[in-house]
C-alpha cells in the first residue's frame, strides 16, 4: 500500500484548509508545514496560496511585494520537473487578497496589485477594531482599485473576540456619545471631505460587523457601487447621515458603554469590561 496520497486528495486537503477562517498564526503554521511535506504538496500549496493570497505577516507581505521591485531578478522555483516563475504565477493566478487594516499591509498589497493584470477581490479583516473613527477611509484603500475598471470587489469584515483578555467595549462601542456614533459635523468638515477620497472602481461592497453610520460613509465613498451586502439596517443607510448616525437604545450594558472627553483616556475600573476588571484586580492583589 502506497504511503503517498493521491494528487486529488492533496489538492482537496490544501484547498479546504486554506478556505477555513484561520487566524494569521494558524495559517502561517500551515504555510511553514506545507514547505516540508513533499514536493507535490509544495507545488499544490503554492498554486492555492497564489490564487487566494493571505498577507499573514509583515515579512511575508514584504516578500510578495518585493517580487515586483524594479530590477528584481525573476524568482524561479524548481519542483521536480516543474519550473515556476513566481512573479508570473502570482500575476496570473491571483483572484483575491486578504489583509489586515494596517497601513503597511495596504502598502504591500498595493505594490502587488499594481502588477496584476486584473484587480483581485480585496478582503480587509478588522479584529477587535475600535470603530470610534472610520480609519479604513484614510489608509489609501482606494489605491487598491486603481486597475479595477469599475469591477472591484471590496470586503470589510469586523469581528470581536469578547473572551480575549485584552478586549474592552472601547473596541466596539467607543463612539461619540450615548446617542450617536460620530460627532455631528464629522461628515461635513473639510477634513472628512478629504478623507472621503472616492473609492473609484469598487462595484461590489460587502461590509459586516460595522455600525450603520460607518457603512453609510463607506458607501458614500464608492461612486461606482452597484451591489451592497451588509448586516446593518439598509433603511438606516438610505436615510442619510443623521439617521444612520443615531445610536439605537442600548439592549445590554455593554452597548450603553461610551466614553466622554473626560474619561476616554483614563476610564474608571467600573467602566471596563469584566475580564479587564479581573486583570486589574489581580494586579492590585499582587
Amino acid at each position: 500500500m502506497s504511503a503517498i496520497l493521491p494528487a486529488e486528495i492533496i489538492e482537496l486537503i490544501i484547498h479546504e484548509t486554506w478556505m477555513l477562517p484561520l487566524t494569521n498564526n494558524d495559517r502561517l503554521a500551515f504555510m511553514k508545514a506545507s514547505l516540508r511535506i513533499s514536493s507535490w504538496w509544495l507545488l499544490t500549496f503554492l498554486q492555492e496560496s497564489f490564487t487566494d493570497v493571505y498577507l499573514v505577516s509583515p515579512k511575508y507581505s514584504f516578500y510578495l511585494a518585493s517580487l515586483y521591485r524594479i530590477r528584481e531578478p525573476c524568482h524561479i522555483l524548481t519542483i521536480n520537473t516543474s519550473q515556476l516563475v513566481l512573479q508570473s504565477c502570482l500575476a496570473h493566478q491571483c483572484r483575491s487578497i486578504t489583509l489586515g487594516h494596517k497601513r503597511t499591509e495596504v502598502y504591500y498589497a498595493r505594490m502587488i496589485i499594481f502588477n496584476l493584470p486584473r484587480c483581485p477581490k480585496i478582503t480587509m479583516l478588522f479584529r477587535n477594531f475600535a470603530q470610534n473613527y472610520p480609519s479604513w477611509l484614510v489608509t489609501r484603500v482606494q489605491d487598491l482599485f486603481a486597475t479595477a475598471n469599475k469591477d472591484g470587489h471590496l470586503r470589510l469584515i469586523f469581528t470581536y473576540d469578547t473572551t480575549a483578555v485584552d478586549y474592552s467595549p472601547r473596541d466596539r462601542y467607543s463612539y461619540a456619545s450615548e446617542h450617536c456614533f460620530y460627532p455631528h459635523d464629522i461628515f461635513s468638515t473639510r477634513e472628512m471631505g478629504r478623507l472621503l477620497s472616492p473609492f473609484i472602481g469598487v462595484r461590489r461592497l460587502e461590509i459586516k460587523g460595522a455600525n450603520p453610520c460607518a457603512v453609510f460613509m463607506t458607501v458614500e465613498a464608492c461612486p461606482d457601487l452597484e451591489f451592497l451586502e451588509t448586516d446593518a439596517d439598509e433603511n438606516l443607510i438610505r436615510g442619510g447621515f443623521n439617521v444612520a448616525n443615531a445610536r439605537p437604545p442600548a439592549s445590554c450594558p455593554e452597548e450603553a458603554y461610551f466614553f466622554t472627553k473626560w474619561n476616554q483616556d483614563y476610564p474608571t475600573v467600573e467602566m471596563q469590561w469584566p475580564n479587564i476588571r479581573n486583570i486589574s484586580a489581580m494586579q492590585c492583589r499582587w
